[in-house]
C-alpha cells in the first residue's frame, strides 16, 4: 500500500497465491480461484485493468480462469483454461500477438494462431540441440 524501500520481506497476500510474476516494473500474481492481480508501474496498461494509473496495492485484472502469467517488459501475458493467450500493455512491436501494433490497458486475446498453447519444447541433452 505504499513506495516505501524494504530490506526484508513484506506479506502482500496472507494465502492462496499459487503463481507469481514480474516484469520490469510491475508483479503479477495468480489465486487458486483463478483470479490474476497485479500491481506496480502500469503506464502502458500492462495491469489489464483498464487504466494506466500505478497501483500500490494489488487490483484485480481477471475474475477466474486464468491457468498462467507471465510478465515482459511493459505488458503482461496470461492463458486461460480453454487455453486461450491474453495480453495488455505496451505494443509497439506487436508483443501482444493481437495483429496490431497498438497498446492496450484491457486484456485483449492474440490472434488465433494454433488452437492449444502448449509448453515449448526444451532440449534434454546437447545431442537434442543442432545449428541451423
Amino acid at each position: 500500500g505504499n513506495t516505501t524501500n524494504k530490506n526484508s520481506p513484506v506479506q502482500v497476500v496472507a494465502s492462496g497465491v499459487t503463481q507469481i510474476a514480474a516484469g520490469a516494473h510491475h508483479s503479477l500474481f495468480l489465486k487458486s480461484d483463478g483470479s490474476l492481480w497485479a500491481m506496480g508501474r502500469n503506464n502502458y496498461g500492462q495491469f489489464g485493468d483498464g487504466t494506466t494509473t500505478n497501483k500500490n496495492s494489488p487490483v484485480q485484472v481477471v475474475s477466474s480462469g486464468v491457468n498462467q502469467v507471465a510478465g515482459g517488459y511493459s505488458h503482461s501475458l496470461f492463458l486461460k483454461s480453454d487455453g486461450s493467450l491474453w495480453g495488455m500493455g505496451r505494443n509497439d512491436l506487436g508483443e501482444l500477438g493481437d495483429d496490431t501494433q497498438t497498446n492496450r490497458n484491457s486484456p485483449v486475446k492474440t490472434t488465433d494462431l494454433i488452437s492449444t498453447i502448449e509448453q515449448p519444447y526444451v532440449a534434454e541433452t546437447a545431442a537434442d540441440v543442432t545449428d541451423p
